[in-house]
């Protein structure tokens, strides 16, 4: 999470290839980088570029990293994003309806000149923006079958009335529920709701990365 100013806010998921000492370095790296390119007045798809090009030219070949970046901005209530390799974040209105929201890019550190595309989402009272690693829809069973993003879009549908400060660790506990208490890969989880009783400020909440 890195503040923007008074209403915005940047919010920065990544994911590295490999495991152990080397990955957590990497993700350092990473967490620099991001850090280092944010700003208020920068948008998701341009701060993918340059983190890209340092990555490009600091990483051995094998090595990647998936991202989704995005903005929350406060007052308008959106969420500007851009995802290098990530998995799209799914959105769950306060109608019902539930999404995959569509954003495409490669991953960093292979393509040097990728350029990057910004999407937008506009939030209303009672929405959650569910943003996640693949480690929470690569969580499988022993035969090996995977929950997978059909899936994971029914539980935050079942659990989307959940507090936002709860609704991440329910989903967690059903992820791992269907893997057998055992997941594969890193799992992370940032749920984004909007209240809905709205006030003349605006009110926002943050669940945190589990």
């Amino acid at each position: 999470m890195i503040p923007l100013g008074r209403e915005k806010l940047g919010i920065c998921i990544a994911d590295v290839v490999g495991k152990g000492v080397p990955a957590a370095l990497l993700m350092v790296n990473v967490q620099a980088a991001g850090r280092a390119f944010a700003s208020e007045s920068a948008s998701p798809a341009w701060l993918c570029e340059p983190v890209n090009s340092v990555l490009c030219a600091n990483l051995a070949p094998e090595k990647f990293v998936t991202l989704f970046y995005g903005v929350l901005d406060g007052e308008k209530k959106t969420v500007q994003y851009a995802c290098a390799g990530h998995p799209p974040p799914i959105l769950k209105r306060a109608s019902g309806s539930v999404q995959l929201r569509e954003n495409g890019g490669a991953v960093l550190s292979v393509f040097p000149h990728w350029q990057y595309e910004n999407s937008l989402v506009q939030l209303a009272p009672g929405d959650r923006l569910l943003l996640f690693t693949d480690g929470i829809t690569e969580a499988r069973k022993a035969d090996g079958e995977q929950l997978g993003e059909g899936r994971l879009m029914h539980l935050l549908e079942e659990l989307a009335e959940e507090a936002p400060s709860a609704l991440n660790a329910r989903l967690l506990e059903r992820v791992k529920s269907f893997g057998g208490s055992h997941l594969q890969d890193d799992a992370t989880l940032i749920a984004i709701a909007v209240c809905k009783r709205m006030t003349s400020s605006t009110s926002h909440h943050f669940a945190s990365p589990q």
